[in-house]
């Protein structure tokens, strides 16, 4: 009775092991930014890159349209991008790191520091990132959509990178450290 059990007990063990390696090798893979937002934010009249507090305001609701905030996080500063070419770069760099985030949920609290702000007549879509963490929130049209993004690491992600050219030509202060 007592090897029955003992086998058991290594069945559930080996099962239980297998099962956290595989979650740790695959990780939690984003999901890719839909095509059709990706062409939104291309094509849109009106885009700007944000550098944010990451301290949210806690006195406002995210749906409020404070001009000086994004999604509750205040803008410490905006660019906005008319070169198609650098629209095409900074759309493309952010979907291939969501696309290629792959990473388990972090207990960290989201504190975005990038963020991009496409007003379109009446589309809009609003994204917070955090590096950080990996997550980004999207408000699409006033509803909310949530994504990963590749964390900062040894060799920050390409969309982080061109966040903060764009910032540094711009003169525009970030409060990354």
């Amino acid at each position: 009775m007592k090897t029955k059990k003992a086998k058991l007990l290594v069945f559930v063990l080996i099962v239980v092991l297998v099962t956290i390696v595989w979650g740790l090798v695959i990780g939690n893979k984003s999901v890719p930014l839909p095509k059709d937002l990706q062409e939104q934010l291309i094509h849109s009249a009106n885009l700007e890159v944000l550098s944010l507090n990451p301290v949210p305001l806690v006195n406002s609701d995210k749906s409020d349209s404070i001009a000086n905030t994004l999604l509750r996080y205040p803008i410490l500063g905006h660019v906005k991008i008319n070169n198609q070419n650098l629209r095409l770069a900074l759309v493309n760099a952010v979907s291939k790191d969501i696309a290629n985030a792959n990473h388990p949920p972090t207990a960290c609290i989201l504190a975005p520091h990038h963020g991009i702000h496409c007003i379109d007549g009446s589309n809009s879509v609003l994204i917070a990132i955090c590096y950080r963490c990996g997550d980004v929130l999207l408000e699409r049209n006033g509803k909310d959509e949530n994504y990963l993004i590749k964390m900062d690491s040894l060799f920050p992600p390409d969309s982080k990178q061109l966040f903060e050219k764009i910032f540094k030509e711009a003169g525009i202060k970030t409060d990354e450290k």
